[in-house]
């Protein structure tokens, strides 16, 4: 899945690529993925200052992380690309896929 048209314009020769917001279209797909691949940009000046509520992003959730993993294939893969890299957003993602592992 892809937001930008440019880069599937890019790549779709060679990949099933969807133009979509990742969690509402896994939400309402019904097939297995080899690759999940979320990359979680956000507005990083704004959370680096403190102001989480113009950051908030529902791909950083367990249900989210929950989501993704029921939609993988047999040896598939879930990975987050944070661009650019910011501890409080890679802290959050590291917590809701630990709470995901101890709830199994």
């Amino acid at each position: 899945m892809e937001l930008n048209p440019q880069i599937v314009n890019l790549v779709k020769r060679e990949y099933a690529i969807h133009i979509a917001e990742a969690r509402g279209f896994v939400a309402g797909s019904k097939a297995d993925y080899d690759l999940i691949q979320v990359a979680l940009l956000d507005s990083f000046g704004a959370s680096s200052a403190g102001l989480y509520a113009l950051s908030e992003n529902d791909l950083y959730t367990v249900e989210a992380l929950e989501q993704f993993l029921a939609h993988l294939k047999p040896g598939g893969l879930v990975q987050c690309h944070i661009v650019p890299p910011n501890p409080i957003q890679c802290r959050r993602v590291d917590i809701a896929a630990r709470i995901h592992l101890i709830n199994i």
